[in-house]
């Protein structure tokens, strides 16, 4: 016998209401992230993201791993750098220790 716990509605209305679940965007709703044999598949783990930043959401995906390491899958989250101030072609910095360096000068 299977035994599912329903969430409060006021948790669920929470999550809609301020969060995006991106583990959606896979192949369905209910992509399994914890598998244990041949018969136990479930998903336990999300990645909710918050709305500010799921505007730098780029993709998301879920990676099984060898099952003697662990049940549980890898879930991975790629967002996008959304940089307030514009740098121009590139930014660098070089560590002033280098400087004391007499061969500094020659590699530059």
């Amino acid at each position: 016998m299977v035994h599912r716990s329903i969430p409060p509605p006021q948790w669920l209305y929470f999550l809609q209401c301020h969060f995006q679940n991106v583990m959606t965007d896979l192949r369905s709703l209910e992509t399994a992230t914890f598998r244990r044999g041949a018969t136990t598949h479930s998903t336990i783990d999300y990645i909710y993201l918050s709305l500010d930043m799921s505007i730098n959401y780029v993709a998301a995906d879920v990676e099984f791993l060898n099952p003697e390491w662990t049940d549980h899958a890898l879930l991975q989250v790629t967002l996008k750098a959304d940089l307030l101030f514009d740098t121009g072609p590139g930014l660098w910095r070089a560590n002033p220790v280098y400087s004391d360096s007499q061969n500094c000068p020659n590699v530059l």
